[in-house]
């Protein structure tokens, strides 16, 4: 899907994204409709829109095409024409196909029923969801999917974009390291080694 797909055409390539983690939930789990986010949902150019999900302020959060995020409230996935843009071409395909992944971690942190209570615990949910994207990233390369080395390349840009560093103030990303590992760690020992971050609530495939 390299340099296939222009700005206008993002929602042709979340639609090809969305499709390659569906596949990828039903592969892994027994059951996939609950790992499943209820919908996702495309904020075009412009459009702008509130979610259930509070910001740090206390108020409903926004989405615009900016955001690239999950809400645990309505378990959406949202993703913005413009930020969808900027990791494709900054990142590639796989990094941006990566990016979703990460967000489609996150519900399946919800439904598995992750609890989050310190500072220390939401770092823990982000490499926990770098770890579910190295999961789908091995299940990728299962099917053949992957292009090498291009996409391995792709995927260490997105890393590299989207981490914390280590003395910020209030960080609530994973360093480079972390993400690394925790992605690393998802690729080579699947979602047993991607429960390891919150044992009493393990993301292990059922049956």
């Amino acid at each position: 899907m390299e340099g296939c797909y222009a700005y206008e055409d993002m929602q042709a390539f979340y639609d090809e994204a969305i499709g390659l983690l569906d596949a990828f939930l039903a592969d892994t789990f027994a059951d996939p409709a609950p790992v499943q986010p209820s919908e996702y949902i495309y904020v075009e150019e412009g459009a702008t829109g509130v979610e259930p999900c509070t910001d740090p302020a206390g108020g409903f959060a926004s989405y615009t095409d900016v955001s690239f995020e999950y809400c645990p409230t309505d378990q959406v996935v949202y993703v913005g024409q413009a930020q969808l843009w900027q990791f494709y071409t900054d990142a590639g395909d796989a990094g941006a196909v990566i990016g979703i992944a990460h967000e489609v971690g996150h519900h399946i942190q919800t439904v598995a029923g992750v609890l989050v209570s310190t500072a220390e615990d939401i770092i823990a949910t982000e490499n926990q969801a770098d770890c579910v994207a190295g999961v789908f990233t091995a299940w990728a390369d299962s099917q053949e999917l992957l292009v090498y080395p291009d996409d391995l390349e792709d995927i260490d840009v997105l890393l590299a974009l989207v981490a914390s560093v280590e003395d910020e103030p209030n960080r609530d990303h994973g360093t480079l390291e972390e993400r690394t590992d925790a992605f690393i760690g998802g690729f080579e020992r699947g979602m047993e080694g991607c429960s390891e971050f919150f044992p009493a609530t393990p993301l292990i495939p059922p049956g």
